[in-house]
């Protein structure tokens, strides 16, 4: 059973495409990483699967009861 289904994803900025017609999914038990250079979308990504980011196009299904959680990079408001 898929708990996560992403289909046709297309994501850009300006003329910048970060995905174009992307898809995948995930099983239930499977794990995940996603790896790559900076500035090649990865929180980009998992922004639009929490709902932060709208994607320009494409098609998402979760399982219910399915919860995505996403903790940015930097964090406003503390004092170092």
């Amino acid at each position: 059973m898929n708990i996560l289904t992403v289909e046709n994803i297309t994501k850009a900025y300006g003329e910048r495409k970060l995905f174009d017609h992307t898809g995948f999914y995930l099983q239930e038990g499977e794990k995940a990483g996603i790896l790559g250079i900076n500035g090649t979308g990865k929180s980009t990504l998992l922004k639009i699967l929490c709902g932060r980011v709208e994607a320009d196009s494409g098609r998402f299904e979760y399982a219910e009861g399915l919860r995505i959680g996403y903790y940015d990079q930097e964090q406003q408001g503390l004092n170092p």
